[in-house]
């Protein structure tokens, strides 16, 4: 479940960070997610991995109106060699390979939250990258 994920029912497309998924795993089958719903301002939320190949992500919503009990997704390979989080509800967030244009851009309006990058490193890849992040 660790890696960069893009919510398509947040997604504005390359050129926003909107619906953009971070999922970090530590320690082993803890999870915490940094994700930003409209590209500006950021949430942490967490969850945990677990069954066989920790492929079912379960994550608690509820700090940020989501339902009430944690939901639980099943990560799954793509035939392309990806990987996607498919959730109760349908909704399939697929794993991002690269940077998005908007990852070239300062986070406007707040200087303790979102998407920070390290320019000293290659820009197309995630080696640098910062995300910060309020609770929820």
């Amino acid at each position: 479940g660790a890696g960069m994920w893009r919510d398509p029912n947040h997604a504005l497309g390359d050129g926003s960070l909107a619906g953009l998924r971070f999922i970090a795993e530590s320690p082993p089958h803890v999870l915490t997610l940094v994700a930003t719903d409209d590209g500006v301002d950021w949430y942490t939320l967490h969850g945990s991995c677990s069954g066989v190949g920790m492929t079912t992500i379960t994550i608690d919503f509820a700090p940020k109106g989501g339902p009430s009990e944690p939901l639980s997704g099943t990560w799954g390979s793509t035939e392309a060699g990806g990987a996607t989080i498919t959730w109760p509800d349908g909704n399939v967030w697929p794993m991002a390979s690269a940077p998005t244009a908007a990852w070239q851009r300062p986070t406007p309006l707040d200087d303790h939250q979102g998407l920070f990058t390290d320019a000293s490193l290659r820009a197309d890849g995630f080696a640098g990258t910062r995300i910060l992040a309020e609770f929820p």
